[in-house]
């Protein structure tokens, strides 16, 4: 009885170790697909960072309060100042009082249309200088209920200087 009783016992601890080696070879393959997709995540969000940063195209994303989550390095070089100063601001402190209101009524028509916007903007930089610019805004969420809105701007400024 007792030899029955062993080998029901080692019968039974065989079963359950061919289960967990079956079950860590899925986990591992699990792990593996999870680390190949992470790898390839990352290497999607530097390319676009990148792309984002390096592009001649002054980009922003803000939040539904107007202020700015994201400013691209070519926004830094037309303010002079660095994305810490101008990201969690909103554009009434960024911009010139006329400058801003301006900006906000165009934000608000992109966030009412729920389509992308091309519109020629006309910022008058703190310092004074004034730049125009070809923008396109358009309205952004994710699939949480997050939104956002995304605008390019191409500074057109001396294409408008050689017109006049």
């Amino acid at each position: 009885m007792l030899f029955k009783i062993r080998e029901n016992l080692e019968t039974t601890i065989m079963e359950q170790t061919d289960d967990l080696r079956k079950n860590n070879r899925q986990l591992m393959q699990e792990l593996a697909e999870r680390r190949r997709v992470e790898t390839a995540l990352t290497r999607s969000e530097a390319r676009f960072r990148s792309f984002m940063e390096n592009g001649p195209a002054l980009a922003f994303v803000k939040d539904e309060a107007g202020r700015y989550l994201y400013v691209n390095r070519a926004w830094e070089k037309l303010l002079g100042r660095s994305r810490r100063e101008v990201e969690g601001k909103t554009d009434f402190e960024v911009w010139p009082q006329e400058t801003a209101e301006s900006l906000q009524a165009n934000d608000r028509r992109a966030w009412e249309s729920g389509q992308p916007l091309e519109m020629l903007e006309t910022l008058t930089l703190p310092n004074g200088v004034t730049v125009y610019g070809l923008t396109v805004k358009f309205p952004l969420s994710d699939p949480a209920g997050g939104r956002w809105l995304g605008g390019m701007v191409i500074d057109i400024t001396q294409m408008k200087q050689e017109e006049a």
